[in-house]
């Protein structure tokens, strides 16, 4: 295989073509949420390409810490053997990065292939997750050829909820500055969690995104307002390519959730901005794996697009014996924390709490 080099680069040196959790805003948004970013730039002796890399780490106390890559294109395009290339590469971290790693976790970009082409990466060391942090499917739409060329490629599902929608007088703003607006909408977001069941961000978390100026400028949050009143909203995060929906929440209008109305503004004003993708982020994926977002592949596949798959989410272990004992942990907090997760609310509210 092709050797590489592995070289340290600052944070604002991240390209901001890559997808929005590859970039410098999502390393400074994670940096005061409890992580320490890294960026390094690989480049490959028989080759002219250079990759750019977020890798995030975190304590896990007393003793240990662990890092994750999310969502690097890491292995496209590249002649190599992926099993060795991940583990060179890992082994090539751990000795940049000056902290007691029990691991180093892969959230794989989307892959242009059907549910039977997905690949799985198998080598020693290198271990499938039971459980991916990242949905492993995803419906996004291609903007390239204009927001009316999108439209037309609506569903009917999305088409008779909006032509409703108009017709009740809702409207739909951006929130920039109002904080008293943000409010408006963190209460609605928060008392639908309260009332049904699933976990919330934090008000600090999201007013981190709207409100920090190293953030802000590509993060977007949409209302839908009713008789003067927030009734819904949506979060969005931009890359110069991409624009990916992050959550949001909403209620019910004679029976029909305004996230059609917030999205198609989304995916309005994406177009507008010259993006290319527009990444509804987080349907079910393969097999029975991510089923606590079946209920919400209807609503997002209603808007058109593709739907993508990617590899699980995969380790490479640097101390088994700890990693297995920490993988036993997650896997049961995963499993209650997405028993409790209500299909009915996601069905009929389109809420994503994925990131």
């Amino acid at each position: 295989m092709n050797e590489f080099h592995l070289t340290p680069i600052k944070i604002d040196q991240l390209s901001h073509s890559n997808h929005p959790f590859q970039t410098s805003f999502w390393a400074y948004l994670k940096q005061k949420n409890g992580w320490k970013p890294y960026a390094f730039r690989i480049n490959f002796d028989e080759s002219d390409r250079i990759i750019d890399i977020l890798i995030l780490t975190k304590v896990l106390p007393p003793v240990f810490a662990f890092a994750y890559i999310p969502f690097a294109n890491l292995l496209e395009d590249l002649q190599i053997n992926e099993a060795k290339f991940i583990q060179q590469f890992s082994r090539k971290v751990k000795k940049e990065i000056q902290q007691p790693l029990l691991f180093l976790r892969y959230d794989f970009p989307f892959l242009d292939t059907n549910e039977d082409g997905i690949p799985h990466i198998r080598g020693r060391r290198i271990k499938e997750c039971k459980d991916s942090v990242q949905p492993e499917a995803t419906n996004i739409i291609d903007l390239t050829h204009g927001y009316e060329h999108v439209k037309n490629e609506y569903r009917q599902r999305a088409k008779r909820a909006i032509r409703k929608l108009e017709n009740d007088e809702i409207t739909i703003r951006e929130c920039k500055d109002s904080k008293d607006m943000f409010e408006q909408w963190y209460k609605v977001y928060s008392s639908t969690a309260k009332r049904d069941g699933f976990s919330t961000r934090s008000k600090e978390y999201i007013s981190s995104l709207l409100y920090d100026k190293n953030i802000n400028r590509n993060v977007d949050l949409i209302l839908a307002i009713y008789n003067n009143k927030v009734v819904g909203g949506t979060i969005t995060i931009s890359s110069n390519d991409y624009v990916v929906y992050l959550f949001g929440a909403s209620l019910r209008i004679q029976g029909i959730s305004p996230s059609y109305l917030l999205q198609d503004y989304s995916i309005l004003k994406a177009c507008k901005n010259g993006k290319k993708y527009y990444d509804l982020h987080g349907i079910s994926g393969p097999g029975n794996r991510g089923g606590n977002l079946s209920s919400l592949t209807l609503f997002k596949q209603s808007f058109g697009g593709n739907r993508y798959y990617r590899l699980p989410s995969t380790d490479y272990v640097y101390i088994p014996f700890v990693h297995g004992i920490y993988t036993f942990l997650e896997n049961i907090r995963y499993y209650f924390y997405r028993k409790r997760t209500p299909q009915v609310l996601r069905q009929q509210y389109g809420i994503s709490q994925d990131n």
